[in-house]
């Protein structure tokens, strides 16, 4: 084994370059862009790299008798603790600035998790990886760091002890394959029981780990391994068909993880001397990234939550785009003034590098100690903290019954993803609105249109009636409205039509932000006249420019900047035209001023200080459910049938 030992352990630009396809779908799903919500699965790419390496390093060093396990803890140190150090350091101001008691309590508890690497059992415990509550967590991701470390701290011991027994490599081989295969046993048959535990635990991602010291195995054996181009470069198919093809509902890990980590062992082993995969992962721009994605990784998730924390929206495509660029400014930062300089013996010797993690690691536990028992608290008083707990919650609320991917199609401007949602479809009453308990009345309803459509449709339903459903963001009612994508909403707007021939509804509520008045009333009867009486046409509704935003700042500042909610009804009177086509076409116009407005003035919080709202104009599930109880006898009396 020692002489193609040495061979295979010099640089390899390539397993860099492996490295940038691994980070930058991770950081793209994590911006929310919904063309690689696959991207999770980079982690899984870093976890075969890194087995990889690690077992190289290993082997290599005990088959020629060099191996230290203090020498290898060192260069972990140096590795994983200053720039993660570095990173929590800075994420500190920010959840001193912004955050609330719960989740300034929680942010330390998450640091002291990183800080003793059990950030995997942590978040295992307290967090639905998918789920929205994981945006806004700053440390979420190093859930994957310390499940690495716990596989660094358990694998150089059985070497050792194996090694001890029998010099030769076999023995290690089979064992690891077994306990290898057991894993991959665990992760699939365990998924369906407990898929937070095969995602966040070691005992049901381990294999990905032996899978990546099983290649240096075969690299490092005395049977020659030929580089192979066209392997090599199905591997790299297979890494994008599982970030294009995979998304949240995914079993993950499961059998699913087979494909990015297969594909990943296919690059490594075969991705080599010079051939065409190999030159393609070592052009210069994947390698530079490659070297810097260990800090974009720590970085990218706490810059994200801290965004979406201070923004109470989600942040546009344009923001995310800036907050990338900071990342990656951040991140070379990092790389060349603190990842090069603790890895240099030269500036930090070994007794240097222990000391500073020792006393990091205690006075980053101290202070975990503290924040989590509030002992610190944040800066934010009590009223403006409320507000931002009320907010966060109305939001989660309002996403709990607005059934995306069966309903709701929130990324309208994938083909691919539309293509999906097209043809799984379900909103249906019986599939969906059973199940939540509502009645099946006998009055067929189909809702249409935008965000705002997603609004009228839940306030529907949280008065207990069984509606069908198509919307998506930004959905035009006719398709001149729509000023970009023609094509897909052209193609959910002929879909839409399909099913209310389909289903033949008693009524059709057609709802979009922006009003199609007398300009657009002859291209909407064109779209829609086919189904009469049956089209009811909504106005749009008062708005509230950075309504939360405002909200959090009266509440910060005690009222002393005065910001004002109120609007009068009037200016949003000339919305309530009602186009004389319409009315050739017998369709009936819903006013909803007239239902949300109380007599001439628009509020958004009640006068019990309830929000009706969670931003500019979407409701919140109370306002949603009051807004219901007026409009079902408002289209009554435009000719719904009784239910």
């Amino acid at each position: 084994m020692s002489t193609l030992a040495n061979k295979f352990t010099e640089y390899r630009p390539e397993i860099d370059g492996l490295r940038a396809f691994a980070i930058v779908p991770v950081i793209f799903a994590h911006a929310g862009y919904k063309s690689f919500e696959g991207g999770f699965i980079g982690v899984d790419i870093f976890f075969v790299i890194s087995g990889y390496l690690i077992g190289t390093i290993i082997l290599k060093e005990m088959n020629t008798g060099e191996f230290s396990l203090a020498r290898f803890y060192e260069r972990r140190a140096r590795r994983i603790l200053p720039a993660s150090i570095f990173m929590m350091a800075l994420c500190l101001p920010f959840a001193f600035l912004w955050f609330d008691t719960q989740k300034f309590t929680e942010f330390f508890e998450s640091i002291m998790a990183s800080t003793l690497f059990f950030a995997n059992f942590y978040f295992y415990s307290t967090t639905d990886y998918f789920g929205l509550a994981s945006e806004t967590k700053p440390l979420l991701h190093m859930w994957s760091l310390s499940l690495e470390e716990q596989f660094y701290f358990i694998f150089p011991l059985v070497a050792i002890i194996l090694f001890s027994i029998n010099k030769r490599i076999m023995p290690l081989t089979i064992f690891l394959f077994l306990i290898g295969a057991t894993s991959i046993c665990i992760s699939i048959l365990t998924h369906d029981a407990d898929p937070d535990a095969t995602y966040f635990l070691i005992f049901g991602r381990a294999w990905e780990l032996i899978f990546g010291v099983l290649c240096a195995i075969l690299l490092l054996g005395k049977r020659h391994i030929e580089p192979n181009n066209l392997l090599a470069l199905i591997g790299l198919s297979v890494i994008f068909y599982a970030i294009f093809a995979f998304d949240e509902t995914t079993p993950f890990p499961s059998y699913n993880a087979l494909l990015p980590t297969l594909g990943t062992g296919l690059i490594v082993i075969f991705a080599r001397n010079e051939n065409l995969a190999a030159r393609m992962l070592s052009w210069r721009p994947f390698v530079a990234l490659g070297l810097i994605s260990y800090s974009l990784y720590l970085f990218h998730q706490p810059i994200f939550a801290f965004a979406r924390i201070r923004s109470f929206e989600e942040p546009s495509f344009a923001v995310f785009n800036i907050l990338i660029g900071l990342c990656i400014c951040i991140s070379y930062f990092s790389y060349y003034f603190v990842e090069r300089t603790f890895r240099n013996s030269k500036i930090m010797t070994r007794q240097t590098i222990f000391t500073l993690s020792t006393v990091s690691i205690v006075m980053f536990t101290g202070m975990s100690v503290l924040g989590s028992n509030n002992f610190v608290k944040p800066s934010l008083n009590e009223q403006a903290q409320e507000t931002i707990f009320r907010i966060y919650t109305a939001k989660l609320k309002r996403r709990s019954i607005s059934f995306h991917k069966t309903c709701d199609h929130i990324n309208p401007t994938d083909y691919d993803d539309t293509s999906r949602y097209i043809k799984n479809w379900n909103c249906t009453p019986d599939e969906v609105d059973e199940i939540r308990g509502a009645k099946l009345n006998k009055t067929k309803i189909f809702v249409i249109g935008d965000s705002h459509a997603v609004d009228v449709a839940n306030s529907l339903r949280l008065n207990d009636l069984a509606i069908y459903q198509v919307t998506a963001n930004d959905m035009p009612l006719v398709i001149e409205n729509a000023e970009t994508n023609k094509t897909n909403y052209g193609r959910l707007l002929a879909f839409a039509k399909e099913k209310v021939r389909e289903v033949k509804p008693d009524v059709i509520l057609l709802v979009e932000r922006v009003e199609a008045g007398d300009a657009l009333g002859e291209a909407l009867v064109r779209e829609w006249g086919e189904f009469g009486s049956k089209v009811h046409i909504f106005s749009s509704r008062p708005e509230y420019p950075e309504f939360a935003e405002k909200l959090f700042y009266n509440a910060r500042y005690e009222q002393q900047l005065g910001f004002k909610f109120d609007t009068e009804r009037a200016a949003y009177s000339k919305k309530a035209s009602f186009a004389k086509s319409y009315k050739e076409a017998k369709f009936h116009f819903v006013d909803q001023t007239a239902i949300y407005c109380r007599v001439e003035i628009c509020q958004p919080i009640l006068s019990d200080g309830t929000l009706r709202l969670i931003d500019y104009g979407h409701f919140t599930t109370t306002g949603a459910k009051r807004f219901g109880e007026k409009l079902i006898p408002e289209i009554g009396a435009a000719g719904l049938p009784e239910t």
